[in-house]
């Protein structure tokens, strides 16, 4: 049985809007949980990470270039660009201004 994704493309068969319900439960189960000490530091501290975000994709492309979740908070303010950011598999528009709070496990993939 097929049915309608919430996602633009599935994650796991690559199928544009169709996939099957098990694919879906298959991307959820495959996603990478990403930790804090991950990430190249620009900060001495360890427990906070800071950068700008076309920083942090230049440096860190290989953690954050599929979908992903974290196993700490996160807050992300976009002050430029546009793109989508898929939300446990909802899509939400990115334009300057928006502020995404995230909890821990929060399934995230961007397109910009």
């Amino acid at each position: 049985m097929f049915t309608l994704c919430k996602i633009k493309t599935c994650f796991y068969c690559n199928s544009y809007k169709i996939c099957a319900i098990i694919c879906t439960f298959k991307t959820f189960m495959k996603i990478p949980i990403l930790n804090i000490s991950q990430f190249k530091k620009h900060s001495h501290r360890n427990d906070v990470y800071i950068n700008t975000f076309s920083n942090h994709i230049k440096r860190n492309k290989n953690l954050i270039n599929k979908p992903h979740s974290h196993n700490f908070y996160l807050c992300v303010l976009f002050t430029k660009g546009t793109g989508t950011h898929e939300i446990d598999f909802n899509s939400y528009t990115i334009t300057p201004g928006k502020i995404f709070f995230f909890k821990t496990r929060t399934n995230t993939f961007l397109e910009i």
